[in-house]
């Protein structure tokens, strides 16, 4: 009898070991649109396919993490449809924290993939995933998961200086005007996603020569946005930095190189190209 007992509790002992380490816990927490979220385990080095449902089509925002009780030691990215849609990073080795960005989603069922990218030291890689039309629910989520060493969400590892960057135009302006420059992540989806970081008035005939704008928080990629007065448009005035090609780190722009100068924003008015015409996407190479 105590033999047969004995492997009894041997057995659900191993079930439960074996639930905790493959199984997701899905959650719902909120009434949002397109919400999933699911804790679990799985194998380092794999993947796990997971569905969020929408309503109709719309943006979604996607947040992962590292769940386990043993801190800061498994690396996941989260991409839909081939995209870079969130990634956990540590700056530290303390914190972490969530690169959160969005995508636009398909009314009905949709399949995004989260991937372990590292061989952590304590096995499974145990993870924390949502997805939701509501930004903050990412962050909400997140929060109750992912331990005491999840600090928020984060720009990107080594964000942690900022620069001045100077302006330079080639020509001059074709009329009065505005310039806005403008910082970003890279994942934005609009020209209203952007963070604008200054704004230039400009007379007709006026070229820029050295013009700083200061406290650029780096690394950004960085844009300058020209309209003309009375225009409802905005147009993206280009740099060596970003249109035409080129890897991300080239396109970044400002960085946190303080050993030696930083980059400035040689542009033109000629070189205007409507918003319509500009990809956003920089984040996953604007496919």
């Amino acid at each position: 009898m105590k033999a047969k007992l004995y492997l009894l509790v041997s057995l659900l002992v191993a079930a439960l070991v074996f639930a905790a380490q493959a199984g997701p816990t899905y959650a719902s927490v909120s009434a949002a649109d397109c919400y999933a979220a699911g804790t679990g385990g799985i194998p380092v080095l794999t993947s796990l396919d997971f569905d969020y449902t929408c309503s109709a089509a719309q943006t979604v925002y996607f947040g992962v993490c590292d769940s386990g009780g043993v801190p800061n030691d498994d690396l996941f990215d989260v991409r839909a449809s081939g995209l870079l849609v969130s990634y956990n990073y540590y700056p530290n080795g303390t914190d972490e924290y969530t690169v959160m960005s969005q995508f636009q989603a398909s009314a009905g069922v949709n399949t995004a993939v989260m991937n372990s990218l590292n061989a952590a030291p304590a096995i499974p890689a145990t993870y924390s995933y949502v997805v939701s039309s509501d930004p903050n629910d990412v962050p909400t989520y997140l929060s109750a998961y992912c331990g005491t060493d999840w600090k928020g969400i984060g720009p990107g590892p080594n964000v942690s200086c900022d620069t001045n960057i100077n302006i330079f135009t080639t020509d001059t302006a074709p009329s009065d005007g505005t310039l806005e420059f403008h910082v970003l992540l890279g994942n934005e989806a609009s020209f209203g996603d952007e963070i604008s970081v200054a704004a230039i008035s400009v007379a007709a005939g006026e070229q820029l020569n050295n013009v700083t704008i200061p406290s650029v928080p780096s690394p950004r990629y960085m844009r300058l946005w020209w309209q003309p007065a009375g225009s409802s448009d905005w147009s993206l005035l280009t740099t060596q930095y970003w249109h035409g090609g080129g890897s991300l780190a080239d396109e970044f722009g400002v960085s946190c190189n303080v050993s030696g100068p930083q980059p400035s924003y040689h542009t033109s008015f000629a070189s205007a190209v409507p918003e319509s015409q500009v990809c956003f996407d920089l984040m996953n190479g604007c496919q």
